[in-house]
């Protein structure tokens, strides 16, 4: 059965899920300076080797930054699926 491995969530972006003093003192590097990527990596072991699994983050262009878009994905689809839900959640109450 196929699963999807990313999600688009409107009404949401990297800024509003950054703390507002890591967003300030970026702009105050330079005004122009906003995440538009961020990837987490979740560790594991298999068979006595350390595995790693990404969770991306992502604005794809100025535009989806402007409009509040943002892409989430990963291969590991219920470390995905907890991730929007926690993002749907708490995402863009500041």
């Amino acid at each position: 059965m196929a699963k999807p491995e990313r999600f688009q969530l409107n009404d949401v972006s990297l800024k509003d899920i950054f703390k507002d003093d890591f967003i300030s003192n970026l702009t105050k590097i330079n005004k122009d300076l906003f995440p538009v990527t961020v990837v987490i990596i979740k560790e594991f072991e298999e068979n006595g080797k350390k595995q790693a699994i990404p969770l991306v983050l992502s604005h794809q262009n100025n535009i989806e930054v402007k409009n509040k878009i943002l892409h989430i994905e990963s291969p590991d689809t219920d470390l995905l699926d907890k991730v929007v839900k926690f993002i749907e959640k708490t995402g863009n109450k500041k």
